[in-house]
């Protein structure tokens, strides 16, 4: 080695954590909507098919929350700590038309997202242009993408979870501008 730029890459692979698999146990999911109670049941069930591959090791339990059933972040987190849900499936912007303009998770998804629990998964709103036309099919194509992909278990495990049999999944590592530059940098030398 004759730069310590190839120690260093040499010293840093020969340290990284190898994957674990370890796919976790959904046996029960929390949907959350801000819609009246026959519209959040169909939004359910459209749920339900879409994760379809969730239920081939057991029975899930699915708990449809109507939007009358909540209205602060507060109230939200309430009923999220009593339903202790594996996993929520919600979209963004409850209680808001802001949705449209898609650049806001919204106060209630923000906190779901931040708070300590269970993953939350992120659907299209139901009144958009990819929701009315039926894109949610079971997933034979999912793809995990973090800016800290290496020793991140719990992400891969879900989005290995999520694939259909015999579907693809990919992985993506999302860099900052400065830390490509760096790698695209150094592999041109």
């Amino acid at each position: 080695m004759t730069r310590i730029d190839q120690f260093q890459s040499v010293f840093k692979s020969a340290v990284k954590q190898l994957f674990q698999y370890n796919p976790p146990d959904v046996r029960s999911v929390l949907v959350i909507t801000d819609l009246d109670a026959v519209a959040a049941q169909s939004f359910g069930e459209r749920v339900q098919e879409f994760l379809i591959v969730l239920g081939k090791n057991g029975p899930i339990r699915w708990r449809v929350v109507p939007g009358d059933e909540f209205h602060t972040v507060q109230e939200l987190l309430d009923l999220v700590h009593e339903a202790s849900p594996d996993l929520i499936c919600s979209y963004r912007t409850q209680h808001s038309n802001a949705w449209k303009w898609g650049h806001s998770l919204g106060s209630h998804l923000d906190v779901l997202t931040q708070v300590e629990g269970p993953p939350v998964l992120v659907l299209p709103h139901p009144q958009s242009d990819d929701w009315l036309r039926g894109g949610l099919k079971p997933a034979d194509t999912v793809m995990a993408m973090t800016d800290h992909l290496t020793g991140d278990h719990r992400l891969v495990n879900y989005a290995v979870r999520f694939t259909a049999p015999h579907g693809t999944l990919h992985l993506a590592n999302v860099e900052d501008s400065l830390t490509f530059e760096r790698y695209i940098d150094a592999i041109s030398k």
